[in-house]
């Protein structure tokens, strides 16, 4: 569609709703229609503008990462639009149709928004917003900068700056705008540096280094690196690999002037001319330092100076820095870098030797090496022995045992295992690095001979004495890249390097290894397969070969007569290799090409008598089975996709298929000593099932497959007889299968008295319900097809009759019946019926089919023909049939009562109206007898379930529904909130129980009904408790959607109901918080149904919208329908956190030890600052609408007493510390504080002026004078009140616009925030900087503190 996008009236409503609906692809569709355009060069619309400006705030936190990333992509596309058509407007080849002065206010109009982007993405990076925001955001940023900057790419073919974007920048710069490079901007984006998740710390420090501008300021680089000194001490693994990261962009961001003024070690600031060596050794230095105080004493060096920071630090700096690799090829500092290289493998070799030697009680790099893993109590006496020696006692105090770890044992570990994997991963990126046959052969190697056997030795230690899998496979992946290195290089010494690895481990694999019984072998098999990963694919792999003929040969061993169990057996430790290799990725189907003699290996060992060789037979068969059929099924579309068939299979492995068939022939043979077990046959079996049939022939090599599984129909053992009718499926190919289910029917007894074996005929229905069932799901056979097998099945239908005694073969045999509903005369269906129905009649007398006893499979067989009950009530809709279902559902039979409430939870009669109608008539008819009698936890669970299910459209509910209920609806809801409110059910039937009162409120409440109402929504408000589990949280944001929006609307005309209604509108806005992506849905539902006109009736067809367009809804809805009700206030301000900061100081200041783990935070999707901000506009709007003297501003009146005095004694207790330099104002973001110290700080948004606090003067404060004086900011001497403090610490931080009373309390991030801007989030986001006259105009005076 060329030109503008066309947008009448109706067009723009719609468009409004898709980018509001809750549909992902909906909203992704309706945006891509705003972004995109054949020509670039068209200009945005102001309507286009409008509609994005509206868009992207509310879906900065969406959970989905596909979402943000497309997001990105639709951005970007409308940002080059708005390059383009700005570039042109420039050039003055603006397009067709445009005139002079409405081409001005294009370009202006794309200068503001792109500035609104940058200032709404700044905002968004605010240490309140949670992560999704944070990526978010820094993905807007990224097209912001590669788009409107004109930074060039070298490693890019596309997306280059035009060569004119000069001009456009020193357009918006005279503007006032697209200051992308900013020191508030880069302090913002240096904060997010410090996150805890790294790819926010990796992205945030991409854009710093890419973008900005070379060197940071030396303020700036010298309290970045005493902030990344302290961090990488940190005993917690995050904060230490973010000191990593902080190492590395300032190595990257500065310059040789700025490298003088770091406290670099001695010895580093002589090699100043490389920055890259000078900064390596000052690491090395470093963890040099922290090695020798682990010597002294484990214990405080792991909580004090782990040595993991320091060795991510090395690894991030020497391989992830450009600049560094260039420096290894001057000539002139190889030799340093060799002696710098040796020095730091020689020192991760000491580390790693006194580690690993400190888990097993031996000390030094010189204690003798043990040849396999510890066990773990062996490691837990060592760290028991660290811990009390570190405290100073004697192992004769050592307190009593405890299920839990200590904090002082999960420091030790956590510094062993941690460093142990960034060893791995350091020395496996400095070989794949320094090793590339790409570097220039004359500089000579950088990593001498013995330097590489040093770092073998490291591996081979770590990967034979370490049993923790984090370490073992961060080690792993850096040995696979240690040993491709050697073995793709020229050099023979080289190459012979992982040869002799792998040769010493096979050696080591023959014998037996010291050490306990282990599920895996520990860390041992991911040896061999680094080492044989290493090959090149491209190739032959003589070390795959070798090491899979030699574990073969060792598995294919006799176990010794007297093996010790507590010994890892050789015969075991081979399969676990074999296991691992066939697991490993990088191998790919290298190893199909011995799959043969593997699966012979693993079927054999199935029946061994050892247990441990058992378990590991069934590890490598799972492992084979994965590898040789690839990924399973899938469903795309609702279609099966094409899997593997059994002649394809067969075509792929001839061997192997031969290896099977020997195998199935064995366990079918005839013995003379009766069946015997066998252990390999299921494991077969289950192989084969998991084949789907194709195209074949009678001499095609899967036809000898279908006699030996015919014959497990006979089979003793029933779960042999099951899986062998799941096996013969893809044996039968699709033309041969009418011919076999009529053979297989034919071969039914006829008579009682022709049963010849009961496991025969058993196992043949079993055979022809799995081949029905497979035909029925690919619609292979039609009835027609189907006559001649329905007439011997009408023959021998005495199987259904008692005649039978057995239940299991009646159960199947109606199965059967089942899969051909349209092939049988109407005799025989009327047949079916009047037996079964006599069958279960006898039941419900108190009968039992003519048996005394009850029988083996009783219960299933009735659970069957209910099942068959309700099929048939469902495909003929028939009226007796119908009443004969709720006839049996009515019974006291828990069977059959069990059976149909499954059948209808399923969704197996969802076709039939009249069936569900029924259906649900009857359960509401029963209802209050089956709470009164309660029997049974689960039954109730499942009724209530099914009632849900039935009445889960609310079209459904009918006049005839509520007459069920008359005069039992109050009774039946007060026994289901006695349900949620005395007993203690269990969260899944406290879910069922309050969705079901839900459903009772929704349909029939009145004024009498107060009291339950109150009581429901306690329920609600106890259960949508943040603590509580998910599936509470989500029955309570389902009941508001059932009920809530009902009890709103009706509390419009009740006043009675209002306090009830603004606690669920209050319930909604937490529960669209919640951390759960279904909880929100649901609660967005609740805020759907109120978007409607108050006076129109609920409609079925409402349109969900997302969920922060509900919340939006919901704060309207509050402020248009009850904002003259005082407890409106307060109930939003219980959203408003409150925060002690002079306790964090005062924490902070204290200089203790950081614990190892942090609180776990009950939400971590939720955002108080960003509610805050969207709180903080409704709030003012209620003062100001509300009269003077009214009881809503005596409420506020009364909190701000409460709050405000103390918040902004708070910021001037802050301001006091800061300035004195009590607290770093970065280690704020390392207190307990979600939202409002990391908005205080420079690091974050803290910024203010006078001109965005104008509310707090007297003359615009809507509580008047007295709330004026309590909000008035104490100012220091010499400053005018209305100024902003030079270091930005004003009492309206984080971007600082102050609405009404106490705004000091009510932080928010501003859109401004950490931007020279400064302007607050509330005016930007409604409409932008450049909304009217799309002029961006500098804000002076806004000035930030280093």
């Amino acid at each position: 569609m060329a030109g503008a996008l066309p947008l009448g009236d109706e067009a723009l409503q719609r468009l409004s709703r898709c980018l509001g609906t809750r549909e992902e692809g909906v909203r992704l569709a309706a945006l891509s229609l705003l972004c995109c355009s054949p020509n670039t060069n068209q200009p945005l619309s102001g309507t286009e503008v409008r509609l994005l400006q509206e868009f992207l705030p509310l879906n900065l936190n969406c959970d989905s990462s596909s979402f943000r990333q497309l997001l990105q992509a639709a951005m970007r596309k409308a940002l080059v639009r708005l390059r383009d058509s700005s570039l042109a407007q420039l050039r003055g080849k603006a397009p067709r149709g445009t005139g002079q002065g409405e081409g001005a206010g294009q370009l202006a109009q794309a200068v503001g928004f792109v500035e609104w982007l940058l200032q709404l993405s700044i905002a968004s990076l605010s240490p309140g917003s949670n992560y999704q925001r944070k990526k978010t955001a820094l993905l807007l940023l990224v097209a912001v900068l590669e788009t409107c900057t004109d930074t060039w790419s070298p490693d890019r073919k596309k997306g280059q700056p035009p060569r004119t974007m000069a001009t456009l920048l020193s357009y918006a710069r005279q503007s006032g705008c697209w200051d992308f490079f900013s020191q508030p901007n880069l302090l913002v984006l240096l904060s997010c540096l410090q996150d805890s998740t790294n790819e926010i710390r990796d992205l945030a420090s991409e854009l710093l280094v890419r973008y900005f501008p070379a060197t940071f300021p030396e303020p700036i680089a010298l309290a970045l690196f005493q902030l990344a000194q302290d961090t990488l001490g940190s005993p917690r693994v995050q904060e230490a690999e973010a000191g990593a990261v902080l190492m590395k962009t300032i190595l990257q961001k500065s310059d040789s002037g700025i490298m003088k003024s770091l406290s670099l070690e001695a010895e580093a600031a002589l090699t100043l001319p490389s920055r890259g060596l000078c900064f390596a050794q000052h690491l090395l230095h470093v963890l040099q330092a922290q090695y020798k105080v682990a010597c002294q004493d484990l214990l405080r060096a792991a909580a004090t100076a782990p040595m993991h920071g320091a060795i991510a630090a090395l690894r991030r700096c020497l391989l992830q820095v450009p600049d560094v690799a260039v420096s290894m090829q001057a000539a002139e500092l190889v030799p340093s870098w060799q002696e710098l290289l040796t020095r730091l493998v020689t020192t991760v070799r000491d580390i790693t030797s006194f580690l690993l030697g400190a888990l097993q009680s031996q000390q030094g790099p010189g204690a003798d090496e043990q040849a396999a893993a510890p066990s773990f109590a062996e490691m837990g006496n060592a760290i028991g022995s660290l811990i009390m020696l570190g405290k100073g006692r004697g192992q004769e105090e050592e307190e009593g045992d405890s299920i839990l770890l200590s904090e002082e044992h999960s420091l030790i570990l956590t510094c062993c295992w941690v460093s142990v994997k960034e060893i791995g991963l350091l020395l496996g990126g400095l070989a794949e690095l320094l090793l590339s046959p790409a570097l220039p052969a004359e500089l000579g190697p950088l990593l001498l001979l013995p330097t590489l056997q040093m770092a073998t030795r490291v591996f081979q230690e770590i990967l034979l004495r370490c049993r923790h899998w984090g370490a073992v496979e961060g080690c792993s992946m850096g040995f696979t890249k240690f040993c491709a290195a050697l073995l793709n290089h020229p050099d023979p010494e080289l190459q012979a390097i992982p040869r002799a690895v792998l040769e010493q481990g096979l050696e080591a694999l023959s014998g037996p290894r010291s050490s306990s019984v282990t599920r895996r072998a520990a860390g041992f098999p991911m040896l061999f397969l680094c080492v044989v990963s290493g090959e090149a694919p491209a190739q032959a792999r003589p070390l795959l070969t070798r090491c899979i003929q030699t574990l073969l040969t060792l598995a294919t061993t006799a176990l010794p007569q007297d093996w010790d169990q507590t010994l890892d057996l050789p015969q075991v430790c081979a399969l676990h290799v074999l296991q691992t290799l066939v697991r490993g990725a990088g191998l790919g189907g290298a190893v199909l090409c011995h799959a043969t003699p593997m699966m012979a290996l693993a079927l054999r060992g199935l029946g061994s008598p050892c247990w441990a060789m058992r378990n590991a037979a069934i590890q490598l068969f799972s492992a084979l089975t994965s590898r040789l059929l690839g990924q399973p099924w899938s469903h795309r579309d609702g279609c099966p996709s094409e899997g593997l068939s059994l002649h394809a299979f067969l075509g792929q492995h001839p061997k192997l298929g031969a290896a099977l068939l020997g195998e199935l022939r064995v366990a079918t043979a005839p013995t003379s000593g009766g069946p015997r077990l066998h252990p390999a046959l299921h494991a077969i079996l289950t192989l084969l099932a998991q084949l789907q049939p194709g195209a074949d022939s009678p001499s095609s090599p899967s036809a000898p497959f279908l006699g030996p599984l015919l014959g497990l129909a006979e089979s003793p053992i029933y779960a042999v007889r099951a899986m062998a009718a799941k096996a013969l499926v893809p044996a039968v190919p699709p033309p041969q299968r009418h011919g076999l289910l009529l053979q297989l029917a034919q071969q039914l007894p006829a008579a009682p008295g022709q049963t010849r074996s009961h496991n025969a005929v058993h196992g043949h229905l079993l055979q022809m319900r799995a081949l029905l069932a497979s035909a029925t799901g690919t619609g292979g056979l039609s009835a027609k097809a189907l006559c001649p097998v329905a007439l011997q099945l009408e023959a021998r239908g005495w199987l259904l009759t008692p005649a039978q005694r057995c239940p299991l073969v009646r159960a199947a045999f109606l199965q059967v019946l089942t899969l051909l509903p349209t092939s049988f005369s109407p005799g025989f269906t009327q047949y079916i019926h009047d037996t079964i129905s006599a069958e279960l009649g006898s039941l419900l007398q108190g009968g039992r089919s003519g048996c005394t006893e009850p029988q083996v499979g009783s219960a299933t067989l009735h659970q069957t023909m209910a099942h068959f009950m309700c099929s048939e009530a469902a495909r003929l809709a028939d009226s007796e049939r119908i009443a004969a279902v709720c006839s049996l559902l009515q019974q006291p039979n828990p069977d059959i009562q069990l059976a149909i409430l499954s059948w209808v939870i399923a969704g197996e009669g969802g076709t039939c109206k009249e069936v569900e109608s029924a259906l649900g008539l009857t359960l509401l008819e029963s209802l209050r007898s089956v709470l009164q009698e309660r029997r049974d936890k689960e039954f109730l669970r499942l009724y209530l379930e099914a009632l849900l299910h039935l009445y889960r459209d609310p079209s459904s509910w009918s006049q005839e529904a509520s007459s069920k209920l008359q005069g039992s609806s109050a009774s039946c809801l007060e026994m289901l909130l006695h349900v949620v409110e005395a007993e203690c059910p269990g969260p899944d039937l406290l879910f069922q129980a309050l969705c079901a009162a839900s459903l009772l409120l929704a349909h029939r409440f009145g004024d009498e009904d107060g009291a339950l109402v109150e009581r429901w929504c306690a329920a609600l408000e106890e259960c949508s408790r943040s603590t509580w589990s998910e599936v509470l949280r989500l029955a309570a944001a389902r009941s508001l959607q059932m009920a809530g929006a009902g009890v709103v609307r009706r509390s419009l005309s009740c006043p009675s109901l209002v306090p009830v209604a603004l606690r669920l509108i209050n319930m909604a806005i937490q529960l669209l918080q919640d951390e759960e992506r279904e909880v929100r849905h649901e609660a967005s539902g609740f805020a759907s149904l109120l978007r409607q006109s108050p006076g129109e009736p609920l409609r079925d067809g409402c349109i969900f919208v997302q969920d922060n367009v509900g919340l939006q809804s919901l704060l309207q809805l509050l402020l248009g329908e009850f904002g003259e009700h005082p407890e409106t206030f307060n109930s939003l301000l219980q959203h408003i956190p409150i925060l002690d900061l002079r306790s964090v100081v005062e924490e902070l200041e204290a200089n203790k030890a950081a614990s190892l783990y942090k609180e776990d935070e009950p939400n971590v999707f939720a955002e108080p600052a960003v509610l805050a901000q969207q709180l903080l506009p409704v709030l003012v709007q209620l003062l100001e609408k509300a009269p003077a003297g009214s009881p809503l501003h005596a409420s506020a009146l009364h909190w701000l007493e409460a709050t405000g005095p103390s918040v902004l004694r708070d910021l001037q207790y802050c301001k006091h510390c800061w300035s004195q330099g009590m607290v770093s104002v970065e280690s704020l973001g390392q207190a307990k504080c979600p939202c409002a110290p990391g908005q205080l700080c420079p690091g974050g948004p803290c910024h203010t002026h006078s001109s965005f606090t104008p509310s707090l003067h007297r003359d615009r404060c809507p509580l008047g004078d007295e709330g004026a004086g309590l909000c008035q900011t104490p100012h220091s001497p010499g400053r005018a009140a209305g100024e902003s403090p030079a270091d930005g610490t004003g009492a309206a931080g984080a971007g600082g616009r102050c609405h009404g009373h106490a705004r000091a309390g009510l932080w928010h991030p501003g859109v401004g925030a950490g931007a020279a801007a400064g302007t607050g989030a509330a005016g930007a986001a409604r409409a932008g900087p450049c909304a009217k006259s799309g002029q961006c105009t500098r804000r002076a005076g806004t000035t930030h503190g280093d």
